[in-house]
């Protein structure tokens, strides 16, 4: 079992506060050698937003959306791309403001992020990371 973060469409909403600040949703792509339906868990994820001066890393939500076809941590037999995972309330509150990393706050340069999500899959865990160059930030004003 191996996993790929596809697409990141997390960013910073200013206008909320604490962890509630980083929004969006992650797209992974599991792929599977298996016949059989496969389950995995969400056992670790980590968000580290830089910009060049400061870095902030955080504990998000991540959970299974409602939206994907397949039940949570279920992986069908060969695998399969596009699952969601969403940005949830709850996560623990940052060591700083996220907002402060933001254009705004930061010679207009958007910070830039580091995701690793980290699953279980039958007693063994797996790890996969994807940086980008820049995050969103909505509401600096």
């Amino acid at each position: 079992m191996s996993a790929s973060l596809s697409d990141v469409g997390l960013y910073v909403d200013c206008a909320k506060s604490g962890a509630d600040q980083l929004q969006g949703i992650i797209t992974i792509d599991f792929a599977s050698s298996s016949a059989v339906t496969e389950t995995v868990s969400l056992t670790a994820e980590q968000v580290i937003l830089h910009n060049g001066v400061k870095s902030l890393t955080m504990a998000p939500a991540l959970k299974w959306s409602a939206a994907n076809s397949q039940a949570p941590g279920q992986i069908p037999a060969g695998g399969v791309n596009g699952i969601l995972y969403k940005e949830q309330s709850g996560a623990p509150a940052p060591a700083m403001d996220p907002c402060s990393l933001c254009p705004i706050h930061n010679n207009n340069v958007a910070p830039s992020i580091d995701v690793t999500m980290t699953w279980d899959h039958g007693g063994s865990s797996f790890s996969v990371t994807k940086s980008m160059a820049s995050l969103g930030c909505l509401n600096m004003f």
